[in-house]
């Protein structure tokens, strides 16, 4: 759940997940507010975003999979948004690894920081 710190790894998750953010900036890649729906100030906003369940699950599975794991997926009941969906390219092309995440009905494949929508979100 989005900000969620009752997990007995949480601080392992969270160390990743900036660790993840931090790398993917030297990549391009640039955290994008404007989809953030609730009337919040603009520090606010981007730790709304960095907490998402999406962004969360993706430092979770890279904390409980091994190396030289190549790939990982994701399930969600929710559609995903468009700064995940970016961030999750990012963290691909990173990463090496292939994410395969299902978000409501639709499936994504990244890949090399590309997604198989090609960027539908």
């Amino acid at each position: 759940m989005a900000g969620d710190l009752s997990h007995a790894r949480a601080q392992e998750i969270f160390d990743m997940l900036n660790e993840l953010i931090e790398k993917v900036k030297t990549l391009g890649y640039n955290l994008d507010t404007r989809f953030v729906l609730q009337d919040l100030e603009e520090d606010k906003k981007m730790s709304s975003l960095y907490c998402q369940s999406g962004k969360l699950a993706i430092p979770f599975a890279l904390c409980k999979t091994l190396e030289r794991t190549t790939s990982s997926r994701i399930f969600k009941n929710l559609r995903v948004c468009v700064d995940c969906g970016c961030w999750i390219k990012f963290v691909s092309l990173h990463t090496g690894r292939d994410i395969i995440a299902r978000y409501g009905m639709r499936f994504h494949h990244f890949n090399g920081g590309h997604c198989s929508c090609k960027d539908y979100w």
